[in-house]
């Protein structure tokens, strides 16, 4: 009779020849990787949910901003444009916080948030005139 440590080494040698083992050992690992891929597409899912509630939040505070701001432009009989306030304020916030205030005009313009500020401001004005 061989030894347990022999049996054991003599067992996992016999395993590793097993088709069936190798099919087991194979699907644990698709599936692992199924759950990892699964874990990573909810962190990116969840991080792109923040992001759009952060940008739908900036794009009310800034509509409301501009519209405060235009309704005192109005009351001092001067013109008010939504948009280059939306704009000046996001240059703003990048001169703050040291980025680049062109790529951050940019990026947030193709992202559509200066334009859904404005009119949000536009709108918001117009209901108050």
């Amino acid at each position: 009779m061989r030894s347990g440590r022999a049996a054991a080494c003599s067992g996992a040698a016999d395993s590793s020849r097993d088709p069936t083992s190798q099919d087991t050992r194979t699907m644990q690992g698709f599936e692992d990787n199924e759950i990892a891929f699964g874990e990573a597409l909810r962190a990116r899912q969840e991080r792109q949910v923040a992001l759009s509630h952060s940008l739908t939040e900036a794009e009310h505070a800034l509509a409301q901003e501009a519209f405060v701001v235009g309704r005192t432009f109005e009351r001092a009989g001067i013109a008010f444009d939504p948009m280059t306030f939306v704009v000046m304020r996001i240059l703003e916030g990048s001169i703050a916080e040291e980025a680049d205030p062109v790529d951050c005009v940019r990026v947030l313009g193709a992202m559509g948030l200066l334009d859904r500020s404005a009119a949000m401001a536009v709108d918001l004005l117009d209901e108050a005139a």
